[in-house]
């Protein structure tokens, strides 16, 4: 019954033009019969008792016969788990396609199912199989046009109805109960969907033959505790999973190797690594071995270790395992299959992080193409290349094309998906951090401020995606100078508190929270460093007790702590702290990683501030020799490093006399270098900027590659500032794994 209303109604106009050419033949009752059920119960067409009749007397039975042929569909096939997971997996398929058409049609297909279900539901009974798969498919909907509360009102009527009635012996009572548990996830809602859950277990764990559901139950309660950063509880129940799932179906069948999968991502989510690719090395030896190399699950699982590598900073291991993948793809399904389009979109993505940014370029501009082929313009998977695609231009710093498409973008996805779904407001939310480094700052707030307010309207003012939007809206107060700060730390204040009493004290999301009203703290400096201090120091405490001394984010909070410390001059505190750092990362991440490499020039910096240039200058050159190695010598990573290790050269040989250039001469230069340049500043409109204006963009970068003497011996704190606790929703990064 879960199938496309389309198919319904293709049936019942089958039956008429059969019954229309063949009317005088013997069957042709048959088919009169059949079509006066259709118009009895609502299939394919809105329920007519005139036109049941009429078809009814054309076939020479009764109504006694509607009867009986009513009573024959019965529920009996609900107790078969293997057809409702199959139904489940149709209606996913349903809403995926839906999600192609636009709010629009979206809305319409929703008017049809409600129809449908009302008829059906007045012939059968509201807790009959047919409308309550149709009701599973209306909830879908509503929640796709985010009317969350719409779609929680009809599926607590159904549970509680079935609840009253039949609970114990009603095949739907337990799916009704999941439904809920879901919706409560989706909205945020964890302890009201974690209660859910652990009733639908117990009652499952009551029951006979239900091992299989009770598994799934499980997988979702671990989903709901990873999204609360509850990854040891979450470790468990995947680990409880696997043991149970190897025991009943060996140690080699698919769906083990998809939990080992599960298991793998969660280390890596912990950081660990190394146990992360052991699991997925180990499934792609069987996967190969079973399947063969060119089989998708084994594929796949080539793509997942080549994600874990691209996280852990291996990219060029990645890019290798990428290749495999997309030339096996395109061999297997062609060049334009969905699937092959994905391998060449995750390769861009590792080009990109290699700094190889022409060649993610044109593979992105491969996929934008054969996606408006194939799947059409405002198909969500061309929407999602465009977006990397921009992300690419935002790379090479030609913000103005990346602006161009992410407009277009936008107005797309709100024209498809409607202004209130959360892809739209991402996509709102990439555009405004264009703005910001376009220098547009009161449109990026516009937009900004705008997504807090739909977000809190639809979701609510204790969302995640809410309080993430209004950590965004924070940062750009707080670039927007000091009138702004007051703003800035009362939105960063609402935000940790409400994280802290929704998500609880060790929440990553509330850690992060906390990380970015320090920062505050610090950029306003004076007795607000102290509090930077206190929260960076709860930061650190806190992810040595719940992720180990040795995570990323750990490891990332003690830098940042190090970097208040060199802003304050601290500088014996600021430099043992880093050195603790490098080390560590030198250990999990090995020396050429970039956050290694990020945390030795934030150490180089340090040593500046003291005049230490020889030392200096020693460990910028292994900073140089680093990124060549990792990203080539023309990244911009690269690039910078050589500015920086120049700018200390000036300082370890007898000073320069300064440069005796006109202003017009420092113009011209100052041209040259910024379009050269890929230091993160906008594109000037030469236009518009005057000589004294481009004059001041002149002196920044002449000092960075000593072409004349620093004005000022106070330098500002080192940009290569690590970023791992940046804004939810403020960056520009591709998705990665297929499967």
């Amino acid at each position: 019954m879960v199938a496309d209303y389309r198919v319904r109604v293709q049936i019942k106009d089958a039956l008429e033009r059969n019954y229309s050419r063949n009317r005088n033949l013997p069957y042709a009752a048959h088919i009169a019969f059949q079509l006066a059920f259709c118009y009895r119960i609502g299939f394919g067409v809105k329920s007519d008792d005139t036109q049941c009749h009429i078809w009814l007397e054309r076939s020479g039975r009764q109504s006694h016969d509607l009867m009986v042929e009513k009573e024959a569909v019965q529920p009996v096939r609900m107790n078969n788990k293997r057809i409702r997971k199959i139904n489940q997996l149709v209606q996913v398929d349903l809403i995926q396609e839906y999600r192609t058409w636009g709010q629009d049609k979206m809305a319409e297909s929703l008017k049809v199912y409600e129809r449908e279900a009302d008829d059906m539901a007045r012939e059968f009974g509201e807790l009959h199989f047919l409308p309550l798969d149709l009701y599973s498919v209306i909830g879908d909907i509503l929640n796709e046009l985010r009317q969350f509360a719409k779609s929680m009102t009809l599926r607590v009527r159904i549970r509680d109805r079935i609840e009253k009635t039949d609970r114990d012996s009603h095949p739907y009572y337990i799916y009704s109960i999941l439904d809920v548990a879901d919706l409560h996830q989706k909205q945020g809602e964890w302890m009201e969907a974690q209660v859910l859950y652990e009733k639908a277990l117990k009652y499952i764990e009551s029951r006979h033959g239900f091992q299989s559901l009770a598994i799934t139950v499980k997988a979702n309660l671990a989903a709901l505790f990873w999204n609360q950063g509850r990854w040891k509880e979450a470790e468990q129940i995947h680990i409880q999973i696997l043991e149970t799932e190897k025991r009943a179906l060996g140690q080699e069948h698919p769906t083990v190797m998809l939990r080992m999968g599960n298991l793998a991502f969660i280390y890596s989510s912990q950081g660990r690594w190394k146990e992360a690719v052991e699991l997925e090395v180990q499934i792609l030896e069987t996967r190969k071995r079973i399947f063969g190399e060119e089989y998708l699950d084994t594929l796949a699982s080539i793509n997942n270790l080549a994600c874990t590598y691209s996280a852990q900073g291996r990219w060029n291991e990645a890019e290798e395992l990428f290749v495999v993948v997309m030339k096996t793809l395109k061999m297997v399904f062609g060049h334009e299959h969905p699937t092959t389009l994905m391998g060449i979109s995750n390769l861009a993505s590792t080009y990109r992080k290699l700094g190889r940014l022409k060649e993610a370029e044109e593979l992105l501009i491969q996929v934008v193409d054969a996606r408006k082929r194939v799947l059409g313009e405002n198909h969500p998977d061309t929407l999602d290349s465009i977006t990397y695609l921009a992300s690419t231009f935002w790379d090479q710093g030609r913000w103005r094309e990346a602006e161009h498409l992410e407009v277009q973008v936008m107005k797309t996805k709100k024209m498809v998906l409607g202004e209130d779904h959360p892809v739209a407001l991402a996509s709102m939310a990439d555009l405004a951090s264009t703005y910001k480094v376009l220098g547009r700052r009161k449109e990026a707030e516009e937009l900004e401020v705008q997504v807090i307010q739909t977000n809190t309207r639809v979701l609510g003012q204790e969302h995640p995606d809410t309080l993430a939007s209004m950590g965004n809206l924070a940062r750009t107060y707080m670039n927007q100078g000091k009138e702004k700060e007051p703003q800035a730390e009362e939105l960063s204040v609402q935000a940790m508190e409400t994280y802290k009493r929704v998500l609880g004290q060790e929440h990553p999301d509330t850690l992060t929270s906390m990380n970015n009203l320090a920062s505050l703290y610090q950029n306003q400096g004076g007795l607000k460093e102290a509090r930077a201090e206190m929260l960076f120091t709860q930061v650190i405490e806190t992810r040595k007790r719940v992720l180990g001394q040795e995570h990323p984010y750990t490891l990332a909070s003690m830098n940042n702590l190090a970097s208040l410390y060199q802003s304050q001059r601290r500088w014996r505190e600021s430099e043992t702290l880093f050195l603790q750092v490098i080390e560590m990362f030198k250990k999990i991440l090995g020396h050429e990683h970039p956050d290694t490499l990020v945390t030795m020039g934030n150490l180089v910096s340090t040593l500046r501030d003291q005049r230490r240039w020889k030392e200096a200058e020693e460990l910028q050159n292994k900073v140089v020799e680093g990124v060549r190695t990792t990203f080539g010598e023309d990244h911009p990573s690269t690039v910078v490093a050589i500015k920086i290790l120049a700018s200390i050269r000036t300082h370890c040989v007898e000073p320069r006399k300064p440069s005796s250039m006109s202003l017009n001469e420092l113009v011209k230069l100052t041209d040259s270098l910024l379009h050269f340049s890929a230091s993160g500043l906008p594109e000037c409109d030469t236009n518009t900027d005057t000589n004294e204006e481009r004059l001041g963009h002149a002196l920044v970068l002449l000092i960075d590659v000593g072409v004349i003497n620093e004005i000022d011996e106070e330098r500002p704190q080192c940009a290569q500032a690590m970023s791992s606790d940046d804004y939810q929703n403020d960056n520009k990064e591709t998705g990665c794994c297929i499967a």
